[in-house]
């Protein structure tokens, strides 16, 4: 946080798939969580990341990147003009996508752009990918990434491993390499499931083999100090609501604090509110906020090593995380 160099990011909550064991998927209207209904559809300016990219802070900047822990980054609907935008001050940009929007067309305009890579959520083939990307079309993310790659676009597929296609892993990994992908990562999720190695949303199963089963369910839950990736990576995370956090993981928590959705964690938040952080875009400049979060660091690093953060502690304090391993090719850039 001493230099900025990298801002990940959700630049809007909107999203075209339903996967089951997402935050955003719910029982409220049109199947969104409650978060996001209470939130309405939300995307970051054009001009506020401009603002960013302007800013004192901003000046040594050298990466951009996209999540989804609500929305693609692909549904926004500037986000062309953002892409084309951030790329023009030389700086690198990753996205994470399940690549079942939009028209090939597009996607060969944002592969002629330099310095943008994305990772595509493809988990499975034509059979199976739709189990957990539901409402996605495995036909159409074919055609929109090939039309990325054709273009000169770096793409790598990242393949989520479930019960349900486990065994599809290397005719995954050969058709990778037959339309062009970079590389070809498998990845094991730990949302959603508990040491049973169930979960209760669509009887999504986790893998039979221990290869691709959570490091929790195969070792047990061990805990670990907290390695905070907003340090170590210098970074900021940008929310769709115009909220700037250490990273993606604490934005679930301060999210159902600021909208009143139940029996939220809320030990971050306190830290927000009791420290008098400026975390909020839509009240404070950009170099403001990032003093304010300086200001506090010592207290917020005494924090982690008390282990006072749940969240922290079991996203950066655990074994309790995601694993991506690289089938073909090298792992680039993974923030999570």
């Amino acid at each position: 946080m001493e230099v900025l160099h990298r801002i990940d990011s959700e630049i809007t909550n909107r999203c075209n798939a339903a996967c089951p064991l997402c935050p955003r998927t719910g029982s409220y209207p049109h199947g969104i969580s409650e978060v996001v209904h209470k939130t309405g559809y939300r995307d970051v300016e054009v001009s506020t990341i401009q603002k960013i990219l302007d800013s004192h802070s901003g000046q040594n900047l050298k990466h951009f990147s996209y999540c989804g822990n609500y929305g693609d980054p692909f549904m926004h609907p500037k986000v062309f003009d953002i892409i084309s935008m951030i790329s023009s001050y030389g700086i690198t940009q990753r996205f994470d996508t399940n690549g079942g929007m939009r028209t090939p067309r597009f996607w060969t305009e944002v592969g002629k752009l330099p310095g943008v890579a994305v990772n595509f959520a493809i988990d499975g083939l034509s059979d199976t990918n739709h189990i957990y990307r539901v409402k996605t079309n495995f036909d159409k993310i074919m055609e929109n990434a090939e039309a990325f790659i054709k273009a000169g676009g770096h793409a790598d597929w990242v393949m989520i491993i479930f019960a349900h296609n486990e065994h599809q892993v290397e005719e995954a990994n050969e058709l990778s390499k037959k339309i062009g992908f970079k590389s070809f990562q498998t990845k094991i999720s730990t949302r959603g499931f508990n040491l049973s190695g169930t979960t209760p949303r669509r009887k999504i199963a986790i893998p039979k083999s221990k290869e691709y089963q959570p490091p929790e369910l195969v070792d047990g839950y061990v805990e670990t100090p907290v390695s905070c990736k907003a340090i170590y990576q210098e970074q900021f995370f940008i929310t769709p609501d115009n909220m700037i956090l250490p990273c993606c993981h604490v934005h679930s928590e301060v999210a159902k604090n600021t909208y009143h959705v139940k029996k939220p964690d809320s030990e971050f938040y306190n830290f927000l509110i009791d420290k008098n952080i400026k975390y909020d875009l839509d009240k404070y400049e950009f170099d403001e906020i990032v003093s304010s979060y300086r200001d506090n660091l010592n207290i917020l690093i005494d924090y982690w090593s008390k282990r006072l953060i749940p969240i922290c502690n079991r996203i950066c304090g655990s074994n309790r995380r995601n694993k991506v391993k690289a089938i073909r090719g090298d792992i680039q850039e993974r923030l999570r």
